[in-house]
């Protein structure tokens, strides 16, 4: 049992709780990924906690279910969107059957340029993207990587 510091920045919280499940071995099937709301001074961090690391095949192994959601922060989500995290949490987990993206403006096209360029994407059958503007061709891209698994797609803005 560690004593752990009371004043843990965002990201840190996020890197204490995935070591622990890949510490456990806990088999982790829906996560929610909700992003601070507003300006973060932190956002670098954030950046350099949230990286690749080994064990995310450990935590993402038994994932189904993943809800991405990121608030409209221009400055902060060009700094997290553009993290390996949120690329490896779908890319690490191979029964992923649900995802559902919100993320605001052109970050969201960023994201869905990189998961269509994913040559073995997970069997996803229910997909969610909300809030985004994404480029025609990546989400094309995208969706012809989910066209034998995909029976479920919902957009909106």
């Amino acid at each position: 049992h560690r004593k752990l510091p009371t004043d843990l920045q965002f990201g840190e919280c996020i890197a204490v709780f995935l070591a622990i499940i890949a510490d456990t071995g806990i088999p982790v099937t829906s996560f929610q990924f909700l992003g601070p709301d507003g300006y973060m001074s932190d956002a670098d961090d954030l950046h350099h906690v949230l990286s690749p690391w080994p064990e995310s095949s450990v935590v993402w192994g038994h994932l189904q279910d993943l809800y991405l959601h990121w608030p409209c922060n221009v400055s902060y989500s060009r700094t997290c969107l553009h993290s390996p995290f949120f690329l490896s949490a779908v890319q690490c987990a191979p029964r992923l059957h649900k995802l559902y993206i919100d993320f605001y403006g052109v970050e969201a096209s960023a994201f869905i340029r990189k998961l269509g360029a994913t040559e073995d994407l997970p069997q996803i059958q229910d997909l969610t993207l909300k809030h985004g503007r994404i480029e025609e061709r990546y989400l094309q891209a995208f969706l012809q990587g989910l066209q034998k698994s995909l029976s479920l797609c919902t957009i909106s803005v």
